[in-house]
């Protein structure tokens, strides 16, 4: 049984577990669930079934001296039945037929001991005892042949029909006191048995009505655990770089690692206080949403790790967790579609103008607590990257001379002069401008 391909998710199933029919999605789910679980079992009792009815030709000569031939004759086509039915099954359209397929399988059988039956001679032992067989397939046949209750019902009733058939016909079974008494309790075993039979096929498909359900529930509760853990591990996956959530999946251990080559960027909203006064805060939100998600879309463009925002400040990574040669390079890129996009666009009716503060160095990276985490930078070079930001002006994108040096080859940069930097002194410091052709 396969869910995923039936649609079943909306069905409460143990409302259905006391019924011999379903929905319609849910009956076609249980029909092929029915045929997968049950067709080599039935095959197998197909075949088991032949070998003690062509053994038992041997008593054919003992119980029917005259009528022997054709009892072998009728055992030959049993078995020819069984096999050709049993071989049937396999293909696939007989598989929709399937239990009445059973049904006929476990029928050939029983009609072949009643003719057997009818073509024996009176006074042969086989005409008197072989009813025996009728009994046996009444009630054996709904067990070994895994019957629902409706090919039960037209299995027990042919069965029985066709015993009644060689009573009403075979006229001496009425002309002795002993053969009477004979018949009776020939038609005695026969109705207890299709008593029998009936409740064991009934039963037999509730068994396998509940048990099919029962795997319905387990496969929902599968289905639904694992809905929930792909929603986990997609939340966890939007806070944390892939390798960093396996990581920690993994460990209880601090996650921390040092790269000696990254570059961090920093950006922030000029005015953003000003801005705000005159607005209401779900504007705000939905700005800062529209903006910052444009921005997500170019950091998975480029390939990079975005670190977190900050009110209206959007902090990124390159270089980490996945070391690359071109850090620099991609941030540059990026510093650079943010600043035309913010020259092109009006947010929500709102033109924003960018700081950019960009700075290449060593870094260390990881994950902090056990609640509400994110993964981390910190060093250095990420507080200098801030200051880039910070101290730079809006509309330009500001990087160190670390950062200059590695992209000098591949970008125009102009020469902004030496600044002083808050914790850091002077330094010298470049505004980048464009790609070069």
């Amino acid at each position: 049984m396969t869910m995923g391909q039936t649609p079943l998710s909306d069905f409460d199933f143990l409302q259905y577990q006391n019924r011999l029919r379903f929905p319609k999605k849910l009956e076609q789910t249980f029909q092929q669930d029915f045929y997968q679980n049950s067709l080599r079992f039935v095959q197998a009792a197909m075949l088991i079934v032949t070998l003690p009815t062509a053994a038992f030709a041997i008593l054919d000569c003992w119980a029917a001296p005259i009528s022997w031939p054709m009892l072998w004759l009728i055992r030959l086509c049993i078995v020819i039945a069984l096999i050709g039915i049993s071989l049937l099954l396999k293909l696939p359209l007989f598989k929709p037929l399937f239990p009445w397929m059973s049904a006929l399988a476990a029928q050939s059988f029983a009609l072949g001991i009643a003719t057997m039956i009818a073509v024996s001679q009176p006074g042969e032992v086989a005409f008197d005892v072989y009813y025996i067989g009728l009994v046996i397939s009444n009630i054996g046949g709904p067990a070994a042949f895994a019957l629902l209750f409706w090919p039960t019902i037209a299995l027990e009733g042919l069965t029985f029909l066709s015993y009644g058939m060689i009573a009403l016909f075979e006229q001496h079974l009425l002309a002795t006191p002993e053969s009477r008494v004979r018949l009776m309790a020939a038609l005695f075993f026969m109705v207890g048995s299709l008593q029998v039979g009936l409740v064991s096929g009934y039963f037999n498909e509730r068994r396998q009505r509940r048990d099919f359900l029962q795997r319905c529930v387990i496969e929902q509760q599968r289905l639904e655990a694992e809905d929930l853990r792909l929603q986990a591990e997609n939340l966890l996956l939007n806070i944390l770089p892939p390798e960093i959530a396996d990581q920690l999946k993994q460990t209880n251990d601090i996650i921390a690692e040092e790269f000696s080559q990254a570059s961090i960027l920093f950006a922030d909203i000029v005015n953003f206080t000003t801005l705000c006064a005159g607005m209401n805060p779900t504007e705000v939100v939905k700005m800062l949403n529209e903006v910052f998600s444009y921005f997500d879309l170019l950091t998975e463009k480029y390939g990079l790790e975005k670190i977190k925002t900050i009110g209206d400040c959007y902090m990124v990574a390159a270089g980490v967790p996945r070391p690359r040669a071109d850090h620099a390079h991609a941030l540059a890129q990026l510093a650079l579609d943010i600043r035309d996009y913010s020259e092109a666009n009006a947010v929500r009716g709102h033109k924003l103008t960018f700081r950019i503060g960009i700075n290449s160095g060593p870094v260390t990276a990881g994950v902090i607590g056990r609640k509400k985490f994110i993964y981390d930078l910190w060093g250095d070079a990420v507080n200098t990257a801030s200051r880039m930001e910070s101290h730079g002006s809006g509309g330009h994108i500001q990087i160190t001379h670390s950062t200059y040096q590695l992209i000098r080859a591949e970008f125009n940069c102009q020469l902004r002069g030496v600044v002083q930097i808050k914790g850091k002194g002077e330094m010298k410091v470049y505004l980048l401008t464009e790609r070069n052709c």
